[in-house]
């Protein structure tokens, strides 16, 4: 085995990661602002047409992200494949949790935000906080400029239910990840 392969560490696989923006965030935030809080308790909040959004039973929550997909940063490539399968997530749960849930359903995500970039054309410009007025949604960011994307994108591990507290740790394991592969 040579050097080179010796010293190359082993792919870093998030299969979760959403994708957002400043703007998409302020506009999120927006939304939430405009909904009195008892609509917000019983689900019942007015989600723009075309915004991301989650559909569970009758309920409509618009979502923090434009697009989720699956991260690989291996060796230099960072690599991000927008997840066309909408229920991934859910599919995962236990078939007892299944059961108790509504059907749920992704709208509005874009499809199409996918890119392959080499970690030292990426520019990692900090972490970035969206202040939403709930703890639960204050979701630290990594903000990075991407040679093929116009505007700097915002990215988190994602999580699903129980897994939104590991949010945080696991997207301070991706900034380490891609910074360690700059050089």
């Amino acid at each position: 085995m040579s050097n080179t392969q010796q010293n190359q560490k082993p792919a870093y696989v998030a299969k979760l990661v959403w994708v957002s923006s400043r703007d998409h965030l302020a506009n999120f935030g927006a939304v939430l602002k405009a909904t009195p809080w008892y609509r917000k308790l019983m689900g019942r909040i007015d989600v723009p047409e075309g915004f991301p959004q989650v559909v569970m039973g009758s309920r409509v929550f618009p979502v923090v992200y434009l697009a989720r997909g699956q991260l690989t940063v291996e060796d230099k490539e960072i690599k991000f494949q927008v997840r066309q399968d909408d229920n991934a997530d859910f599919k995962s749960l236990p078939t007892i949790a299944l059961a108790s849930m509504p059907a749920t359903s992704y709208r509005n995500l874009d499809k199409s935000l996918s890119f392959v970039a080499n970690s030292d054309e990426v520019a990692i410009l900090g972490r970035f906080q969206a202040k939403q007025g709930s703890s639960y949604y204050a979701i630290n960011w990594v903000e990075m400029k991407v040679p093929s994307i116009q505007h700097p994108v915002l990215l988190c591990v994602g999580g699903a239910g129980p897994s939104m507290s590991l949010i945080r740790q696991e997207t301070d394991r991706l900034l380490e990840e891609i910074r360690s592969r700059q050089t």
